[in-house]
């Protein structure tokens, strides 16, 4: 995916998608719409992927001849690119990535487990129950996160069905590692795939 520079206006710069003609603007407090719209995830993350690799082209080409470029320009050769926020999706994209570097992260994602926004700035690792009818497990912390911040914490897990509605007889807290946490998932998860007639 390749973007196209289009203009820069007071406190944003506009960008053209170069395949579908969508018109991508980024402000300066780092909020990113595409067509006047909250971008969703994919769309995000190929701009910013997209966006980290003309970055890292350009920094090069200053290190290597930096006279070339204005002195103010060179100055901020090794700032971040990502200094702020660039909108919801982007907290959330790395909230995601950090998690998955910790320990426990690195568990839950081997086990199919991915970061889920549960709302309100909640956070859950969340599993899909296959042939269930769109159920899922999801594990916190307790207390509306996604790993334990503190040695007292517990994670929780549960099974839910496709309208969010908990199966109040298949929950299981006060897991101390995710490794417990998971072997209760898988437990909880093979108990209702029998509910729906599924072979574990």
């Amino acid at each position: 995916m390749t973007f196209t520079f289009i203009s820069r206006y007071r406190n944003e710069t506009s960008f053209r998608h170069t395949a579908s003609g969508q018109r991508y603007r980024l402000f300066d407090d780092g909020k990113l719409t595409v067509d006047g719209m909250e971008p969703d995830l994919d769309s995000f993350r190929a701009f910013r992927k997209w966006q980290e690799a003309s970055h890292a082209e350009e920094m090069a080409a200053m290190r290597a001849d930096p006279a070339k470029f204005p002195p103010d320009i060179v100055a901020e050769v090794d700032k971040p690119i990502f200094a702020k926020p660039c909108s919801w999706w982007q907290w959330f994209d790395n909230l995601a990535l950090d998690a998955a570097e910790t320990e426990d992260g690195k568990a839950f994602v081997a086990a199919g487990f991915s970061l889920y926004h549960t709302g309100g700035g909640c956070t859950a690792w969340s599993r899909e129950i296959p042939d269930t009818g769109g159920c899922e497990i999801l594990i916190t912390n307790g207390d509306s996160g996604h790993l334990r911040d503190d040695p007292d914490d517990d994670y929780w897990v549960g099974g839910y069905n496709a309208d969010g509605e908990g199966f109040e007889d298949l929950s299981g807290d006060g897991f101390k590692t995710a490794a417990l946490a998971i072997a209760n998932a898988d437990e909880i998860a093979n108990a209702i795939k029998q509910g729906h007639g599924v072979v574990a």
